[in-house]
C-alpha cells in the first residue's frame, strides 16, 4: 500500500520557535527555556521520536482492530538518549503496552507489525538527502 506524503514547509516564528506544517496541519516546535526557548512545543529530535511512536502506535492499533482485539490500553512509551556529544539520537528504548487481553501467541506477529513501521524502516535505512539554497 503506497503511502501519499504532503509536503512539510517549516517557518521561523520567533526566538526558537518555528510552526511546522503538513498539509492542513500546524506543529509549534521549540526549544526548553534554558536552551534559549518558550518551550511551547516538543523539539524537533522529539517530534522525530513522536512520529516513530505513532507510526508504531497506529500499525498495532490497525493490526489489533483487523483481529477484533481490544485496543484499550495500547500505549508505546519511547526513551530517547543523545549521542555524547549531542548530535543526534544514540539510542531509543521502545515500551510497547499491549492491551488487556493481547494472545501471548500473536507476540511475533505484533513485533513484525512494529518492524514494518515506515519510520522504524526509514531510521534503519536513511534517506538520501539533497539540499539547496534559495534567498527569499
Amino acid at each position: 500500500m503506497a503511502m501519499n506524503l504532503r509536503l512539510v514547509s517549516v517557518e521561523h516564528i520567533e526566538g526558537a520557535r518555528l510552526s511546522v506544517n503538513i498539509g492542513p496541519h500546524e506543529i509549534i516546535s521549540d526549544r526548553p527555556e534554558d536552551e534559549g526557548g518558550t518551550d511551547t512545543g516538543p523539539m524537533s529530535s522529539e517530534l522525530l521520536v513522536a512520529a516513530l511512536g505513532a507510526c508504531m502506535t497506529g500499525r498495532l492499533a490497525r493490526y489489533c482492530q483487523s483481529k477484533d482485539f481490544s485496543t484499550k490500553g495500547l500505549c508505546v512509551d519511547l526513551a530517547p538518549e543523545l549521542a555524547q556529544d549531542g548530535s543526534r539520537i544514540a539510542s531509543i528504548a521502545v515500551d510497547i503496552t499491549l492491551p488487556e487481553g493481547f494472545p501471548e501467541d500473536r507476540l511475533v506477529a505484533a513485533q513484525r507489525v512494529v518492524d514494518g513501521c515506515a519510520v522504524h524502516n526509514t531510521l534503519r535505512n536513511p534517506p538520501k538527502i539533497d539540499i539547496e539554497f534559495d534567498i527569499a
